[in-house]
């Protein structure tokens, strides 16, 4: 998360030190506490409880000095309040952790309260990110939202947990000894509730492993569990064996969502956290986190903060920060998803390249970006029969043949001019514009952090921030959702924009195909709707936004996560939203995606937007 500017914090703990003072006060006027002295300002007449309770009495006469006397006493921890908000607006939190190596005693303690620090800054951001998508989803109500950002902030505490454990900052034990050239070895494991099934088999040492698999195998789950964060935040059953040869502190591991392991201030003192954490100066530390990223071509992130980073930057810094703490098993899951082509394979080429000099064994799942032919190494897949040879080849789709279908007059539904948007100091893009069509799809492609994601965000903003004209899913689907199950987030809808009951379900049968149907009446009632697969979470967050009847549905990588089956399918769902005469503009990386039946492709680039052969964006519209 960004870290709040100063004067963010300071307004916040000035609020939160009157807030508690002004608790204090009504704290002691109900219980009776503030009754003491002459000057009587409200007599309210005494209760008494009654029951196990009677020993407690409410109200009574309110005195001025009985006031005076609660907000005195509140004083001394307003003032604590307050001087932990100056504290964290002058010194950024996340630098403590960089004392953590030079503790011998309290070391947990002081992890502790590094992690409970750095969540504090990240509660303000989460407000606002909840707060955001509420504004997507048109939500008004804002106490349904006290549920969701609960479970955001639990989240980023977890994440802050499971990178102090990858980087090792615990001593732990060695894990047990597999035999010998054998890195990870399981024989009949499986983790049920994640589908994970009777699972026997070895990874080599000195290997590069290619792991692929259906929409929902269990990929995450299974590299959670090799890389010992399985059971973070609670214990996940198992069965069977799981060994890993090496010592977790030789062992790093790269999430599908790494912004949520990022601890540093800034980009630099992320990838030298693991350094300095295992003994190395700040210093030396920070000299080889600037040549690593200059070697990649990223010397510009070097002073950004980590929450500016685009998905794709995320990814890249997280892998070098990855790697040159030098492990000798390395886990990545799912990172081609949010690459630009030469980014694949320049990645690719890396991790080849580091396994071949040191021997290390890696180890990276993905859905279909890369094909086994350009993969130097091993391809296996996950899936009901455990691990096999060779990819996973999504079966025949069962779609019935679509029928041609008469779409409306393609009038102009978005014609936006002017726009530009800044990240930090840098700009974006400028007097860039735009024009969709009623039923048109349009994709926008260009390089990480070219700024597709600050696109549909600013499109959305300069439409009002109306949900009614522009709709739009994020690359993270989960960030929508605000009930606890399935079943009540679709009724939510229903209630929130005044449809009948139902339609929104009906709304999601009417999209989805028809392999997907079944699944979604067995999870209706009671699986949340985070844990439901990634493909069925962006369509239901399609069907909730398509309740606001939009004029155009806007989605960021609306592919990532998903298998070829599901990619097919979700390109079935948005068939659909087509016919209804919604246009649909996309933002997306995935090149099967962006080959499909779009009526436009564009390219955002130095900061414009033109179409993909160069020409002007408004003549390209006037010539379809």
């Amino acid at each position: 998360m960004r870290r709040p500017t100063p004067p963010t914090l300071i307004a916040i703990a000035v609020m939160g030190a009157v807030g508690f003072v002004v608790l204090r006060i009504l704290y002691r006027g109900v219980f009776g506490g503030a009754s003491s002295g002459d000057t009587v300002l409200l007599s309210a007449p005494r209760l008494r409880l009654s029951g196990p309770l009677s020993h407690i009495v409410l109200f009574g006469p309110i005195t001025l000095e009985g006031l005076t006397q609660a907000a005195m006493s509140a004083l001394p921890f307003a003032l604590v309040i307050l001087a932990i908000g100056v504290v964290m607006a002058l010194v950024d939190v996340r630098s403590l952790v960089f004392l953590i190596p030079r503790l011998r005693l309290g070391k947990r303690t002081f992890v502790a309260l590094v992690i409970a620090l750095s969540t504090l800054p990240a509660l303000v951001e989460t407000a606002k990110r909840t707060q955001y998508f509420a504004t997507v989803r048109g939500i008004s109500r804002k106490r349904i939202l006290f549920v969701p950002f609960l479970e955001k902030t639990l989240e980023r505490s977890v994440g802050i947990a499971k990178a102090l454990h990858t980087r090792g900052v615990f001593s732990r034990l060695p894990r047990d000894s597999a035999e010998s050239g054998v890195v990870v070895k399981c024989r009949n494991f499986a983790i049920p509730s994640r589908g994970v099934k009777d699972v026997s088999w070895g990874l080599s040492e000195g290997s590069m492993t290619l792991l692929t698999g259906e929409t929902g195998a269990g990929k995450t789950s299974f590299l959670d569990a090799i890389a010992g964060v399985l059971e973070y935040p609670h214990a996940v059953p198992t069965s069977g064996s799981l060994v890993v040869s090496h010592d977790p502190s030789s062992v790093a591991y790269v999430p599908h969502d790494p912004q949520s392991l990022f601890l540093a201030g800034n980009v630099r003192d992320e990838i030298a956290l693991g350094l300095v954490l295992r003994g190395m100066s700040r210093v030396e530390a920070h000299s080889l986190a600037n040549r690593e990223l200059e070697r990649w071509g990223l010397s510009e992130l070097s002073a950004r903060h980590p929450a500016e980073l685009s998905e794709g930057e995320s990814v890249l810094v997280a892998i070098i920060a990855a790697l040159v703490l030098k492990p000798r098993l390395l886990l990545v899951d799912e990172p081609l998803a949010v690459l630009d082509r030469a980014r694949r394979t320049r990645l690719t080429a890396e991790l080849d390249t580091y396994s071949a000099a040191t021997q290390a064994t890696v180890l990276m799942t993905d859905h279909g970006h890369i094909t086994p032919g350009s993969w130097p190494g091993n391809v296996i897949q996950l899936g009901p029969r455990g691990v096999e040879d060779g990819p996973w080849v999504s079966p025949p789709a069962d779609f019935p043949a679509r029928r041609d279908v008469h779409g409306p007059e393609a009038d102009v539904v978005l014609q936006v001019e002017g726009i530009e948007a800044f990240r930090g100091k840098k700009r974006l893009f400028q007097d860039v514009a735009i024009e969709i069509r009623r039923g048109h799809s349009v994709v926008v492609i260009g390089d990480n952090g070219v700024g597709k994601t600050t696109l549909l965000q600013t499109l959305f903003d300069a439409c009002d921030s109306d949900p009614s004209r522009f709709s739009y899913v994020p690359t993270d689907p989960a960030e929508m959702f605000v009930a606890e199950t399935l079943g009540e987030e679709l009724a939510y809808t229903d209630r929130a924009q005044k449809l009948p009951h139902g339609f929104t379900l009906a709304t999601l049968h009417s999209l989805l195909p028809g392999s997907w149907r079944h699944d979604v009446l067995e999870r209706a009632q009671g699986t949340h709707p985070r844990d439901l697969s990634r493909g069925l979470q962006t369509a239901v967050a399609i069907a909730v936004q398509m309740s606001q009847k939009p004029l155009v549905l806007a989605l960021d990588e609306p592919t990532r996560g998903l298998d070829s089956g599901a990619r097919e399918a979700l390109a079935e769902v948005l068939a659909c939203v087509k016919e209804t005469g919604t246009a649909i503009l996309s933002a997306s990386h995935d090149d099967d995606f962006v080959a499909g039946r779009h009526d436009h492709v564009l390219r955002l680039a130095e900061g414009s937007l033109l179409s993909v052969d160069g020409g002007d964006l408004h003549a390209e519209h006037r010539h379809p």
